[in-house]
């Protein structure tokens, strides 16, 4: 099972580590170093994930089952 938030943990790593300045240590530390551009981006992509699983969620219990992540890779690649 994975959550909304375990989404957006490792989205947002992967935005941090593809920036130029990415420092991670501050980031360890302080959990700063975010630029504004990826501060809106990371606000974009939090509500995109919010839609994700309230529209792929057949449980409702918020997490996404093995069974409901196959149906979002399907409808991804259809």
């Amino acid at each position: 099972m994975i959550s909304g938030p375990d989404i957006l943990n490792f989205l947002e790593l992967q935005e941090r580590l593809k920036s130029s300045n990415f420092d991670m240590d501050a980031y360890t530390k302080e959990k700063t170093n975010t630029p504004p551009s990826l501060e809106a981006r990371l606000q974009n992509m939090s509500k995109e994930v919010n839609e994700l699983i309230a529209a792929f969620d057949l449980t409702g219990d918020k997490l996404i089952s093995p069974e409901e992540f196959f149906n979002i890779i399907m409808y991804a690649y259809n």
